[in-house]
This record gives structure tokens, C-alpha cells and sequence, in this order.
């Protein structure tokens, strides 16, 4: 969709998801698919993406190199930005110098500093006049800039006097991120699609007494409000799992409606890619391992739950048994 927007339409596409790994990995698969040559009717344009946000934050490589951070290192303006950093390194420390002298009352001496003083202003203003314009000039080139909900709110800044308005703004797992945070990039474009599943998990939120009013995402107040069948496209193809698994979900959550790509519908263990079953094994191994779903009751086998500081949880007995099962084959 972003391809098709920017190549044939020309438009300007903000990409927005509620965590940096979602966003990390659009972009990822973004740019490893303008960079690939198509063998479809796509016209040859390689996308110019701008990740906006801190680096600490971003998780993979390919972002990186497409970050704010190291494009606007890259730019020819921020030679003049870095000398203009070096003369006010210098200037700062003539005017530490001049402090630490014992004549301070002199008014050569007080002329001197104030002459000091104004430079590193100067320098200040030009240093951060000349940085907002290497990123203005990086972000309004950029075809695509890809950013959290609240990293968005960046465009609009009175430094770009608003002239960061986009043509389409797409908001991924918009059905798990808060309203709030949703209407932050919304408000930068003509045009919004939210990506999502509203049968799935909504946003996390820790206080149940507002849980209710925060839960209700901007997806759900999409789909209340207007027509569905209007608004709405669902994607009715799925390529994760077995016919026998995902029909449940498509009866009890999507009508019927979801149905299983033929590469995974009558998928097992042993038909994943690199598997080789093993001849030898015994009928019962290998009904386990041709079998479509697999319960094992743990109760009671001194598995317990471990807790991360972050307050994810893993289980390394029940991880065990799922690796031996692996083993297997």
C-alpha cells in the first residue's frame, strides 16, 4: 500500500505503530521491498524513509541507517553545524578562562568577556538554526517517515510551519494502541488507514478502573460509528496456521470469513521448512509429531512460572517440553 501510494499517487506517507518494534519492522520489510526489483508492474523508485526517533530505542540495523540521527549526520549542512560546535567549544572555554582570572573588575577585562558572550550566543543561533534546517530538509525529502504515535508529534513543530503535511497517514496495530496516542499522527495527513484486528488483544493497560474507557480504541470507534462494510476491508487469508486450528477462531470471531492459505492449511511439525523426519521413529512419535494440536497437561510437575523484570513471564520446564517434542524429528 505505501509502495503503491508513493510510486503511482506521489504522495507523502507518515507510518506510525504504537511500539518502535512495529514500526522497526515495517520499515524493515519496507525498505528490503523497494530495494528488491519487482517482478510485478511496480515501477523502478527506490522510497526515501526517514525513522524518526532515538537510536537507543531503535531495535535493528536497517533502521538505523535510515534513523534521523545518522541521515543528519550524513548531510553535507552538518559539516558547518560541527565547526560551528568547535568554535563555540572554544569560545566557552576563553569565556572559563576569563572568569578564573583574578582582575574580573578590570573593564577591558569585562568588555572582553561580553564580547565572549555574544559569540557563543551567536554561535548557539546559528548552530541550532542550521541543525532544524538539515532536518527540515531531510524530512520534507523524504517520501516516507516512519515514527511511534507519539513520535509523530515531531511534524508538528512551529519549525516547520507546517509544511509536513502528508497525503496518507497509516497507523499499524492501531487496534492495540491508545486513542490518544492515534490521534497525534491523524491529525498530520488527508487521509487514514489503521491497521489492525479488533478481535484481538486491545491496548495493555495496568489500572482496571480505566480500563474500560482507555481500552476503546479509535479502531473500535471506527468501526461503531461508520458502516464497516463501508469503511472496512478484511483480510481474509491467513498463513500461520492449520485448517483444523483456525477454523475455530473464524467461526467464533470472523463469521466464517477467515480462511487458511493451501501452504498451511493441512501444515504440521514435520512439514516446516528444513525438517527431516526421522525414519526411525516409533508409530507413537510419529502420531505426535503428525498430530495438528498437542495439549500436555503440566500440573503438578513442579513447573513454575518465572518472572523478568519487566514483568514478562516464562516457563523454562514447559520450554523444555516443546524442545524435546522438536527433538523428535
Amino acid at each position: 500500500m505505501i509502495q503503491q501510494a508513493v510510486i503511482y499517487n506521489g504522495w507523502k506517507v507518515l507510518l506510525c505503530a504504537p511500539s518502535n518494534i512495529a514500526v522497526d519492522n515495517v520499515l524493515e520489510r519496507l525498505v528490503s521491498a523497494s530495494s528488491t526489483p519487482s517482478t510485478t508492474n511496480m515501477k523502478s523508485k527506490k522510497l526515501k524513509v526517514v525513522r524518526i526517533g532515538h537510536p537507543a530505542r531503535i531495535s535493528n540495523t536497517k533502521a538505523l541507517e535510515h534513523s534521523l540521527e545518522a541521515l543528519v549526520n550524513a548531510a553535507d549542512g552538518t559539516e558547518i553545524v560541527n565547526d560551528c560546535k568547535k568554535e563555540l567549544a572554544q569560545s566557552v572555554k576563553m569565556m572559563i578562562s576569563y572568569n578564573n582570572k583574578t582582575n574580573t573588575a578590570s573593564s577591558s577585562n569585562a568588555h572582553q568577556r561580553k564580547k565572549i558572550r555574544l559569540e557563543i550566543n551567536s554561535l548557539r543561533k546559528e548552530i541550532r538554526t542550521r541543525e532544524e534546517a538539515v532536518v527540515s530538509e531531510i524530512l520534507l525529502g523524504a517520501n516516507v517517515v516512519c515514527a511511534t504515535n507519539v513520535g509523530a508529534s515531531i511534524v508538528k513543530k512551529p519549525k516547520f510551519n507546517n509544511k509536513l503535511l502528508f497525503d496518507l497517514v497509516i497507523i499499524d496495530e492501531a487496534a492495540q494502541a491508545l486513542e490518544a496516542s492515534c490521534w497525534i499522527p491523524a491529525l498530520c495527513g488527508k487521509r487514514l488507514v489503521l491497521v489492525g484486528d479488533h478481535r484481538q488483544l486491545p491496548p495493555t493497560i495496568r489500572s482496571p478502573k480505566v480500563s474500560s474507557q482507555l481500552g476503546f480504541t479509535m479502531f473500535d470507534r471506527a468501526m461503531k460509528i461508520y458502516d464497516s462494510k463501508t469503511i472496512s476491508r478484511m483480510l481474509t487469508i491467513q498463513y500461520r496456521m492449520h485448517k483444523d486450528i483456525s477454523d475455530w477462531s473464524s467461526k467464533a470471531l470472523y463469521h466464517g470469513k477467515l480462511v487458511p492459505a493451501d501452504s498451511v492449511a493441512q501444515w504440521t511439525l514435520k512439514d516446516l521448512p528444513n525438517v527431516t523426519c526421522n525414519a526411525s521413529l516409533s508409530a507413537d512419535d510419529y502420531e505426535l509429531i503428525n498430530t495438528t494440536l498437542l495439549l500436555i497437561d503440566t500440573a503438578g510437575c513442579d513447573m513454575e512460572e518465572s518472572v523478568l523484570s519487566s514483568g514478562s513471564r516464562y516457563n523454562e520446564g514447559e520450554a523444555s517440553i516443546v524442545q524435546n517434542h522438536g527433538k523428535l524429528l
